[in-house]
Formats: structure tokens, C-alpha cells, sequence
């Protein structure tokens, strides 16, 4: 972003507001917030219908827009809070998983995940690359998530 914002300096900002237009209203954030909003209909019991949903993700949107833009050093403490629950909640469910799995928490049925671990899977080129593919998103989300 700095490396355009040198190269193109008039209109000022122009590369800076055009970037933050597509990140906010075109790209991943818009998808998310609509997601956001459905979940949030669906908690408060509420039919979910596109408007609404829409409504409530473009209000968290503008939300976030504007406090990142008054106030920054609260959006920088409202994402360390969030990020920190999101890695606390992370390890409490695998922990959980681990707990079950070893048989320190009792659960019925019993899990057995890894008495047949590969029964039904292809071995054919198709299957490595849909595999090899799924891994690079993977790695590629890892490397985008702000953990």
C-alpha cells in the first residue's frame, strides 16, 4: 500500500481510500458481516431474511470504521481482547478434545476416531490434489488470520 501511495500521490489518498472501500464494503469483511448479522438474528430469535441481515452487518461495518478511525488505540485493545478469547476458546476445545479422547472425561458414545483412520479415502491423483490444494488455503489462512 505505501509502495502505490508513492507512485500515485495525486489525489491524495486516493490508492489508501480506494483499498480501504474494497477491504470494508466489497472484500472478506463484507462477507463476514453479513455472516455477523445472520448469527446475530438468529440469536435473538428473528427471522432472518437479506435485509436485515445486511442491515446488521453494514451497521458493524461502520461500527468499526468509525472507531478505528476516532479511536485507534481502542480498536487496538478491543482486537487484543478478542483475539486473546479467540486463542483461550481454541486451546479450552482442544484441551476438551484431548480430555475425551484420552478417557478423562467420560462421553458417550465412546469417540473412536483413529481405529479406522483412512477407510473410505481415495488414493488417485484427483484426491492428492484436492488434498495439496486444501493445504496451501489452509496455510494461506493461517498466514492472513491476526492471531
Amino acid at each position: 500500500m505505501i509502495y502505490l501511495e508513492a507512485i500515485y500521490r495525486h489525489p491524495r489518498f486516493l490508492t489508501t481510500c480506494t483499498y480501504a472501500f474494497y477491504a470494508a464494503f466489497l472484500g472478506r469483511a463484507a462477507g463476514t458481516s453479513v455472516v455477523f448479522g445472520e448469527y446475530v438474528l438468529y440469536a435473538a430469535g428473528h427471522e432472518v431474511n437479506r435485509w436485515n441481515q445486511r442491515a446488521i452487518g453494514l451497521t458493524c461495518i461502520t461500527f468499526a470504521l468509525i472507531l478505528l478511525s476516532t479511536a485507534p488505540n481502542w480498536g487496538l485493545r478491543i482486537q487484543n481482547v478478542l483475539g486473546t478469547f479467540k486463542i483461550v476458546l481454541l486451546l479450552l476445545i482442544s484441551f476438551a478434545g484431548l480430555a475425551a479422547l484420552t478417557g478423562y472425561i467420560k462421553v458417550d458414545p465412546n469417540p473412536d476416531n483413529f481405529s479406522h483412520l483412512f477407510e473410505g479415502t481415495n488414493s488417485n491423483a484427483n484426491a492428492f490434489v484436492t488434498g495439496v490444494y486444501g493445504a496451501i488455503w489452509f496455510a494461506s489462512f493461517l498466514l492472513y488470520v491476526d492471531l
